[in-house]
C-alpha cells in the first residue's frame, strides 16, 4: 500500500492546478493540431512492440463501453461468428451454407417445404 502511495505522490509531484483554464484533452503526439486518425495510425504502426499488447490497453480502457471492448477483444482473437469461424468449429456445415444460398435465390414457398422435407429425410435415414 505504501509503494502505491509513493508512486501516486511521484506522479502528482509536478502537477499544477490552473483554475483559470478549462479542462481539455491534449493529444501528446501532436499537441498543436490535436488528434487525427492518421496520427493514431502512425502511432500504432510505428512501434515495434506487440500490437496486441498495446491494443489490449486501449480496448480495456475504462472510458470504452464494455460492449465495444468485448467486440474488439473477440475481433482481435478471431472469435467473431463469421461463416468461416462457424464452419471451422463445426457449427455450420457446407450443406447449411448451400441451403442458405438456395433459399436466398428461390425464396420460400411450397418448393422450399418439399426441399426441406427431402433434406430432413435424407439426414434421418443416414
Amino acid at each position: 500500500m505504501n509503494t502505491m502511495l509513493g508512486e501516486c505522490q511521484v506522479l502528482l509531484h509536478d502537477f499544477i492546478l490552473q483554475a483559470q483554464l478549462s479542462d481539455t484533452w491534449i493529444w501528446r503526439l501532436d499537441p498543436v493540431s490535436g488528434y487525427s486518425v492518421r496520427g493514431a495510425y502512425q502511432l500504432l504502426t510505428s512501434h515495434p512492440s506487440d500490437p496486441l499488447d498495446a491494443a489490449l490497453d486501449l480496448i480495456w480502457h475504462k472510458q470504452v463501453p464494455l460492449k465495444v471492448s468485448i467486440f474488439a477483444w473477440r475481433l482481435l482473437r478471431d472469435r467473431l461468428p463469421t461463416k468461416t469461424n462457424l464452419a471451422i468449429r463445426g457449427i455450420i456445415t457446407s450443406e447449411a451454407q448451400a441451403l442458405r444460398g438456395w433459399m436466398r435465390r428461390h425464396g420460400d414457398g411450397s418448393t422450399l417445404i418439399y426441399f426441406m422435407q427431402y433434406l430432413w429425410f435424407s439426414l434421418v435415414i443416414r
